[in-house]
């Protein structure tokens, strides 16, 4: 036990150990925050713009992604979630499912899809009122990959794309792909 021994209160604990611990969850939220409203942000810039991928030429749509990433924004902001999440949070947590039963589920779901969505489109050339350029969400993609890892996904391993699995009988092309 840290602390000093006071001899009418007992132990008092010490509390700069606090303070420092509640400074980083500060900091860490902060962190996890910034990389969601900056994923929001570049969904919603790029949200129509026309892209060439290939021989292929489309214009991209994030709404889908953006219904799943901005209500994340609240859930940090709250306080309603807790970075790192309680032990134990992130192994009930399963990146996959499309409805998540807590808190901290959504805010990495989030963090998933943007970080899945930004990097699928990276490298893609966008074209608008005659410029074109090369799309590089490359610091998108490394500060949502670190909020990930704040929130206790091991990033050193493969994640799957999180698109909704389809049974077998869903022949369906025109099928959400999110």
């Amino acid at each position: 036990m840290l602390g000093i021994f006071h001899p009418v209160r007992g132990w008092i604990m010490e509390t700069a150990i606090f303070i420092q611990c509640a400074s980083q969850q500060a900091a860490d939220n902060a962190l996890v925050l910034h990389a969601v409203e900056v994923a929001v942000h570049t969904l919603e810039v790029h949200h129509g713009l026309t892209v060439h991928c290939e021989d292929d030429v489309f214009q991209l749509d994030f709404e889908p992604q953006l219904h799943i990433v901005t209500p994340a924004i609240h859930l940090i902001k709250s306080g309603t979630v807790a970075v790192p999440p309680a032990p134990g949070v992130a192994k009930a947590i399963d990146l996959d499912m499309e409805q998540q039963t807590t808190d901290e589920g959504c805010v990495l779901r989030a963090l998933h899809v943007a970080s899945y969505t930004l990097s699928v489109h990276c490298g893609m050339l966008g074209v608008s009122e005659g410029d074109a350029w090369t799309l590089d969400f490359k610091p998108q993609t490394d500060m949502l990959w670190q909020a990930m890892a704040l929130m206790g996904v091991d990033t050193s391993k493969p994640l799957r794309a999180p698109i909704p699995r389809r049974d077998a009988e869903d022949d369906d092309d025109d099928a959400p792909t999110l």
